[in-house]
Formats: structure tokens, sequence, C-alpha cells
């Protein structure tokens, strides 16, 4: 192949990578705008009705509302993680929850820290924003605020281990792999802890 043919064929797979990579952040885009806008939504029908099946549809909202948007901006930590660590990964044309495929065999333990990390920080982030973005005074808000650190708890669960395993192994495929549905349940677990132990100290 031509050098003139690689340089087209590494713009073709750029503009459709940009082009799969827009689709992801209008779709979780959509997801965000959707539970926050059903947390606004239900909070204000519970205020003028007064019914308690609105004010629980409003707590479950509010909840969904801290945990979708931090993960959302984890997975996007992740990949700015990715990038600024010069890694190599492709954006998958299924949308979905997460925005790239790592390429483990062509990427060094260096750049998977670094990219694991700026997920860690990007939900961090995301915990800020909520902070900022919703009003003292609402009611709910110490539920969405525990929904935010209930999911950097279950990521955090799960990707720290891998990291300090990976720091002494070297392998961050084969720590990834030990993620087994008995760690899922035990990170889930400890979410929920996070949550509740959260709600009670902001309620």
């Amino acid at each position: 192949m031509s050098t003139e043919a690689r340089q087209t064929a590494a713009t073709a797979a750029h503009t459709t990578g940009a082009m799969l990579l827009a689709r992801h952040a209008l779709q979780h885009g959509l997801v965000a705008l959707a539970v926050l806008a059903a947390t606004a939504f239900s909070g204000e029908r519970a205020a003028l009705t007064g019914s308690g099946a609105w004010l629980i549809a409003c707590g479950v909202a509010s909840v969904l509302t801290g945990v979708v948007v931090t993960t959302l901006i984890h997975e996007w930590g992740h990949l700015l993680g990715a990038t600024l660590a010069g890694g190599a990964f492709r954006i998958p044309a299924r949308p979905g929850l997460f925005t790239y495929d790592w390429d483990f065999a062509n990427n060094s333990v260096s750049q998977f820290m670094v990219m694991s990390l700026g997920g860690n920080l990007g939900g961090l982030l995301g915990i800020g924003l909520l902070w900022w973005l919703v009003p003292a005074d609402w009611a709910l808000r110490s539920l969405v605020l525990a929904g935010a650190l209930s999911g950097v708890a279950f990521g955090a669960a799960i990707e720290w281990p891998v990291l300090l395993r990976t720091a002494r192994s070297g392998e961050p495929f084969a720590e990834l792999s030990k993620i087994t549905p008995t760690v899922l349940l035990l990170s889930l677990a400890a979410s929920i802890l996070t949550g509740v132990i959260a709600w009670q100290l902001l309620a």
C-alpha cells in the first residue's frame, strides 16, 4: 500500500471514529437528560399533588440521576485518560455504556494506568458537577449526591484492586479477567452501603 493510500485509510478511520464517538456522546447525553427530567418531573408532581407515590418515584429518580451521571462521566474520563496516554483503542460501532475498546496488545502498563485513573477522576468530577448543579434547597438533593457517591464507589471497588494488582504483576488483562460475578456482587454491596451512609450524613 502506498503512503498516500495509507494516509487516506487513516483519515477515513479517524473520521469514522469521530462520527461514532459523536453518536455515543449524543446517546449518553440523552440518557443523562432523561434521568434529570424524570427527577424534575416527579419532584414537581410530588410537590403539586402531595402524593406519596410521586415522592417515592422522585426519590428513585434522584438516586438514578446520581448513579447515571457519575457513571457516564467516569467512562468519558477513561476515554480522556486513554487519549492523553496516547493509547491504542477503537470506538465501538454499537451503542452502549463503553465509549472505546482498549487494545491490550499495543498498550503499555503505564498507559493502562493513566486510562484507568482518568475514569476515577471523572467520577469525582461528576460528584462535583452534581453538587454544583443540584440546588441546595432541593428536598431530595441528598439522594442525588448519595447516588453519585454510590456510583463512584462501585467503580472504585472494581477498578482499584485491578490497578494495585497490575502494579505488581504488569498484566492488566490478566488482572481484569479476575473480575468475577462474586467481585461484582461485593462491589455492588459496597456501593449500596456507601450510598446509604452518604444519604444519612447528607440528609
